[in-house]
C-alpha cells in the first residue's frame, strides 16, 4: 500500500506544479490586463481576448484542483497515519503548496487594482454615453422642433396665400 501512496504523492507533487505553471500564465494574462487599464486608450477588444484566455487558464486550474482533492482523499489516511514514512514527501508538498499561494495571493492583490481601475473606467464609459444620448437627443429634439415650426410656419403662409 506504502508503494501506491508514494505513487500517489508524486503525482500531487507533479500536479502542483502544474498548477505553478498555469497560476504564473494567470498571472501573465493579469498583468496584460492591467497594462490596458493602465493605458488609457480603448482597447476593449485586447482587453476582451485577455479575459477568454484567463477563463480557459482558469478552466484548467480548476481541472487540476478537482484531481489533487481526489488522488488526496484516496491516500489522506495512510499518510496521515505513516507520516514518517511520507515526511519527505509531506515537506515538498507543503513547500509547492507555499509557492502556489503566494502566486495566487500576487494575482489577487493584481485582480483587486484591475477591478479598481476597470470600474473607474466603466464609470467613464458609461458617462461618456450618458453625454452622447443626452446630445443625441437634444439635437433630435432641435430637428423635430424646427420641423414641427416650418411645418406650422408654411400652413400659415398657405392659408394667407389664399
Amino acid at each position: 500500500m506504502q508503494d501506491e501512496t508514494a505513487v500517489k504523492l508524486d503525482m500531487l507533487s507533479k500536479s502542483l506544479d502544474m498548477k505553478k505553471e498555469v497560476l504564473i500564465e494567470i498571472l501573465a494574462q493579469t498583468k496584460k490586463q492591467e497594462e490596458i487599464l493602465n493605458s488609457g486608450q480603448n482597447n476593449e477588444d485586447a482587453f476582451e481576448l485577455v479575459v477568454k484566455d484567463k477563463g480557459r487558464l482558469i478552466k484548467k486550474l480548476t481541472e487540476l484542483d478537482n484531481g489533487f482533492e481526489k488522488v488526496f482523499s484516496e491516500i489522506a489516511d495512510n499518510v496521515r497515519n505513516n507520516k514518517n514514512a511520507y515526511k519527505v514527501y509531506i515537506l515538498g508538498l507543503q513547500e509547492k503548496i507555499r509557492t502556489v499561494t503566494d502566486i495566487g495571493m500576487d494575482i489577487e492583490n493584481l485582480e483587486r487594482s484591475n477591478k479598481t481601475k476597470f470600474d473607474a473606467y466603466m464609470n467613464k464609459r458609461r458617462g461618456e454615453l450618458r453625454k452622447s444620448r443626452m446630445s443625441s437627443k437634444t439635437v433630435a429634439t432641435y430637428y423635430n422642433n424646427m420641423l414641427k415650426r416650418n411645418g406650422a410656419e408654411s400652413s400659415f403662409f398657405m392659408d394667407q396665400k389664399k
